[in-house]
């Protein structure tokens, strides 16, 4: 390859001998008494394009009178036919020329050898380059009817169709078809464009037909052919479809009818890619971490009438102060997006923006008002983004309308959020806790705890006395969505505070969806994090702490992540000692232990301190306005920054008979790649679990897997669901870890 050491090695029958040259490159001779032979250009194994040609030069030296060098080509490694020629020999030099066309890249050894004793010899080796086609960001389908008449423009943001020709020395570029079957299928299977940036690279703009058409041409091919070797090429197959029907009718749809938001959180990639679609290198991380929202309308026939979605990621190579797309800037097109709804609550949904990029989603519902859901659990697998492939798992809730404005929120609200952040190279989770007021969108009060991989920051009343007080903007009357800035947030590079720039999505005036991303403040590196916003009250006594809790936490330590669940006993004042239980699960290893440890309640924030009884702090919890089951955002001190929610339980006896009924679940916050993100609905009765999921990873969708399960509980409301399991229960949900052997560390919430 270019830029490779150069190796001159020569051969002897008598003695070999390594030296470094002065220059720094490799060098190896071997001589008789004699004579040396040596090749003194080119100083480094060169690489060429097909049909290229390179001067070399030798030298022999010694007490000899015969300095003549005799030349030939000894052979080629990964040849499909000829190794190329050499021309214009003389004593001292000769040239080169690679083959053309060139079938495959090669490995080339030109020898020379000294007239008067061929065993005293050198070799150069040189790498020619066949030339080569890619097409990047192919994708698996295609919207027919997401912009007709406009097409989908790339390289960005759009999927698919960015060409690039390599190791070409004449730059002839290249030709496109678009076939099906084999045979010309344009225009019934959509036209294209061709915009060339450079000869060698180039980007098609491709318009799909105003409908879908019929087989073949609903799958059509796209090649791009070399000009100088039209032996090369590469091709994209992909199928049309019409995101307006792509759900189908599963006979339920009036269960979604309103206007609902969207947020989850997952990874794309396996170790991480570069903005240009290239794989970072290896053992880099765990991929791109990545936030998508989408608000949408559903009408309760199955049809999307409108909204906006969004995409964020953040990169596991570090460095470049880079995150993806910005959020909530992409109008949904009702006539490219649909939904479908199953007796079960289990449901598809296509979300087409007008950027052309389709997502495929699942979700499962519950909450229901009558007939209508109020809230769900979805996941996303997609191979549609310019980082390919992505999943995710999130949760689903119902908008107020009426609360889509400053006047109608709530005056303080405490917040748990957790991301990523690439400033060390490396994605490095991490988590903040803390509180808020606003009024007509001044936000003041501002009080942050932050835990960057292990680094705890602002535990104990964090806040900056003399930072501007922060603002949300003016709140979008069609989908609720507002911009805000948060003066006072630990940066996820410490020691420093970030003003973090947040975009809200508002569910009701009691709960809001949180995202923010940007860069470190020391400049290097990028963060992305998202979770949500709680009413809380504005001021707290020893009445404001439940005497019992159940919590989960989700962190990642190392690329791996952490879950845990637990219970949580307190002792009825504003300080004391809080006892319990807790299950942790990472990495194929799993752990029980008991909880006795001291708390501190601040009685003007709600934040209360959590850590053991010789000191130090385990865990910090920010109390709320239960809502949507609550209590507190919490977050751990661990190196995993694991966040996660306390909701209350109540003080009485469990059994196996505390749990019954209908239940819809979903894993939530996903800690790493690994996780199989999962959605379904499932039922308990007379002490058994019988449910149906889908799954999403980074490889597409698992639909429809069957599951039972024995539920056992405990006195306390610990239990499991069968072996190699543990869960907690507060009567109205369940959570739940499979600890069995090669279990992803997940936590799955079962709620009615």
């Amino acid at each position: 390859m270019k830029g490779k050491v150069a190796r001159a090695l020569v051969l002897s029958s008598i003695a070999a001998s390594f030296f470094i040259s002065g220059c720094g490159t490799w060098s190896t001779t071997a001589s008789l008494p004699s004579a040396t032979v040596t090749i003194t250009s080119p100083s480094a194994e060169p690489t060429l394009d097909q049909g290229q040609s390179v001067n070399i030069t030798g030298i022999v030296t010694g007490n000899v009178s015969n300095h003549n060098i005799t030349w030939s080509i000894m052979g080629c490694t990964g040849a499909g036919g000829s190794c190329g020629t050499l021309t214009g020999a003389t004593a001292s030099s000769v040239t080169y020329t690679a083959p053309a066309p060139l079938p495959t890249t090669m490995t080339v050894t030109v020898e020379a050898a000294w007239a008067a004793n061929p065993l005293i010899s050198a070799i150069l080796r040189i790498n020619d380059a066949a030339v080569t086609v890619t097409i990047t960001d192919k994708v698996s389908e295609m919207d027919a009817t997401t912009l007709p008449g406009q097409g989908y423009f790339q390289p960005f943001p759009a999927p698919g169709f960015d060409v690039t020709v390599a190791n070409d020395p004449s730059n002839g570029g290249f030709t496109w078809t678009l076939t099906a079957s084999g045979a010309p299928c344009s225009p019934a299977c959509g036209t294209f464009k061709a915009i060339a940036t450079s000869p060698i690279d180039s980007f098609v703009q491709y318009t799909p037909p105003a409908s879908v058409p019929s087989v073949p041409d609903n799958t059509p091919t796209i090649t791009a052919t070399s000009v100088t070797d039209p032996t090369k090429s590469d091709s994209d197959t992909f199928t049309l479809f019409d995101g307006a029907a792509a759900c189908g009718t599963q006979g339920s749809e009036s269960m979604l009818n309103g206007q609902y938001a969207i947020l989850l959180q997952g990874f794309g990639g396996s170790d991480g890619q570069l903005p240009n679609g290239q794989p970072a290198p290896a053992g880099t991380g765990i991929g791109n971490a990545t936030v998508y929202t989408a608000v949408f309308d559903a009408d309760g026939t199955g049809k999307v009438t409108g909204g906006q979605d969004g995409l964020s990621e953040v990169f596991s190579f570090g460095g470049s102060g880079f995150t993806g797309a910005s959020l909530f800037g992409s109008p949904v097109l009702p006539s490219a997006s649909s939904y479908s709804v199953g007796p079960d609550g289990r449901g598809c949904l296509v979300l087409t923006d007008s950027f052309g990029l389709t997502e495929r989603l699942r979700f499962s519902l519950g909450g229901a008002t009558g007939a209508t859901a109020t809230k769900g659990d979805a996941i996303l697998s997609s191979q549609q983004e310019e980082w390919d492939p992505l999943s995710a798992a999130g949760i689903l809730r119902l908008q107020e309308p009426s609360a889509f404005s400053l006047a109608a929120l709530a005056s303080n609200y405490a917040m748990g959020v957790d991301g990523w952040e690439n400033s060390n190279a490396l994605l490095t989770h991490f988590a903040i806790v803390g509180s808020f007021a606003q009024s007509a969108g001044t936000v003041s009060n501002q009080v942050f705890a932050g835990n960057d991989g292990g680094k705890l920051q602002g535990v104990g009343q964090y806040y900056i006395p003399n930072a501007p007080n922060g603002t949300i903007q003016t709140a979008s009357t069609q989908f609720g969505t507002a911009n805000a800035i948060f003066n006072g947030l630990p940066d996820p590079a410490p020691p420093t505070v970030i003003y973090a720039q947040i975009s809200i999505i508002i569910i009701n005036p009691s709960e809001l969806f949180v995202v923010g991303f940007g860069g470190t403040s020391s400049g290097f590196g990028s963060y992305l994090f998202s979770g949500r916003a709680i009413a809380t009250a504005s001021s707290f006594s020893s009445s404001s702490i439940s005497p019992k809790y159940i919590f989960r936490l989700t962190g990642s330590a190392s690329g791996a992540a952490t879950a845990s669940i637990g219970t949580m006993g307190f002792a009825g004042s504003d300080s004391g000692t809080v006892s319990g239980a807790l299950d942790q699960f990472s990495s194929g290893n799993a752990s029980s232990s008991s909880i006795t440890e001291d708390y501190r309640l601040l009685t003007n924030t709600g934040e209360t301190d959590i850590g053991p009884t010789n000191g130090g702090v385990s865990q910090v919890l920010f109390l709320t306005n239960p809502a949507d089951g609550i209590s507190g955002f919490m977050m751990g001190a661990d190196a995993g920054a694991s966040l996660g929610v306390a909701e209350a339980q109540p003080n009485v006896s469990y059994s196996n008979s505390s749990l019954s009924g209908n239940f819809f679940f979903g894993s939530k916050e996903p800690g790493d790649n690994t996780v199989q993100n999962t959605s379904g609905t499932a039922s308990v009765s007379s002490g058994n679990l019988e449910g149906t999921g889908d799954m999403a990873s980074l490889s597409g969708f698992t639909l429809g897997t069957t599951f039972s399960a024995p539920v056992t509980i405990n006195a306390d409301g610990t239990g499991n669901l069968g072996p190699n399991s543990v869960a907690v229960t507060n009567g109205a949900k369940l959570f739940y870890i499979n600890e069995a052997a090669g279990a992803p560390a997940a936590v799955q919430v079962f709620e009615p």
